[in-house]
């Protein structure tokens, strides 16, 4: 007789139940929710995510960025994660887990560091710190601070943390067999499939954690905070900035460096069980956010305390994220591959 599998979280098949009976007391709470992430999704997050997605996924199976290139030596990882370095940056995420497990999959990477290189490519997108939460708070220069406190948080992480990483090289003992080489056309129709699918894929996440934030918040007023915090990311800056103050701010910080359950489940969704290994593992993002949210938040109080930080009026209509936020990121990248660009095309002229 095979003996019953042991659950490991034993307070999640509770925590469905309760849910699920929420969400039945609560109908049309839960489905203006979901309306309200739907409409966020239409007009904010996919123009902004799905371009992106294609160029990215793109860039990479093209290998139209040279490998070790500047990103990839200093943050300390293989040449060939140049390209999701590059996208993570300047797309947010998921990206770059889309990235870290494409080149898991072509064992390009090792599991160790597509792990790696999926906690430090998922970082909110310039585009939305500068430019939804520099609005929420009525200065863009907050939202680009956090952006480059978030960089460089990850840049020391991955270099505290890459110390035992694996050589380059040694990601290809797997033994994976490499591809052969596609068409263009193929590549870019895969690429516009597997963004739409990414793009589908976060707004059910989106989604389906604000409906519980605002069951959860019908239920229990008093733990609005914590429940935004900890479930998406989205709503607990919007809480934050709703706060105001010194508090609002360093809340904002956390919620945007942590990420929230949300964030969390849509880089799990991209570790599927077919990699090598079982997927990349998700301990580096654990261990990341954590750092991330504690810095951020430090970095937002410290940035309220010595400059005047008002919540605008238009925080609680979901301020609009201009896609010229991510334009100074995009240029500064692109400058740094020019000398990679000649150099290459130096060493094709010998």
């Amino acid at each position: 007789m095979q003996k019953k599998r042991p659950t490991a979280l034993p307070w999640i098949p509770a925590a469905g139940v309760l849910s699920m009976l929420s969400l039945l007391l609560f109908p049309d709470l839960a489905a203006n929710a979901a309306r309200d992430a739907m409409t966020l999704s239409v007009t904010r997050l996919i123009p902004l995510l799905f371009p992106y997605s294609v160029l990215s996924s793109l860039m990479i199976r093209r290998k139209w960025l040279p490998e070790r290139g500047l990103l990839s030596i200093l943050y300390g990882l293989p040449g060939d994660c140049e390209g999701v370095l590059f996208s993570g940056i300047a797309a947010g995420f998921p990206v770059g887990a889309e990235g870290s497990a494409r080149l898991l999959r072509d064992g390009s990477v090792s599991r160790e560091d597509a792990g790696r290189l999926a906690a430090v490519s998922s970082v909110p997108s310039p585009a939305f710190l500068a430019g939804a939460v520099g609005s929420m708070w009525g200065d863009v220069r907050f939202g680009w601070f956090l952006w480059i406190a978030a960089n460089l948080t990850l840049l020391l992480f991955s270099r505290l943390t890459g110390r035992k990483s694996k050589s380059p090289a040694s990601a290809h003992l797997n033994q994976t067999p490499v591809p052969p080489p596609s068409s263009f056309s193929r590549d870019f129709s895969r690429s516009v499939t597997d963004a739409a699918g990414s793009c589908l894929a976060v707004t059910a996440f989106v989604a389906f954690f604000r409906i519980l934030c605002a069951v959860g918040t019908a239920l229990l007023p008093a733990a609005r905070l914590p429940l935004t915090l900890f479930l998406e990311f989205s709503s607990g800056v919007k809480t934050g900035a709703e706060a105001g103050g010194i508090c609002g701010a360093a809340m904002t910080g956390v919620s945007a460096g942590f990420g929230g359950l949300s964030v969390l489940s849509q880089i799990a969704a991209r570790n599927a069980d077919d990699l090598p290994g079982g997927g990349f593992s998700l301990k580096p993002y654990l261990i990341s956010r954590m750092l991330l949210a504690a810095v951020l938040g430090s970095a937002a109080a410290l940035w309220a305390s010595f400059f005047s930080l008002e919540a605008a009026s238009s925080v609680f209509l979901d301020p609009p994220v201009p896609l010229s936020s991510a334009v100074p990121v995009l240029g500064a990248l692109l400058l740094l591959r020019i000398p990679h660009f000649f150099g290459r095309r130096a060493a094709v002229d010998e």
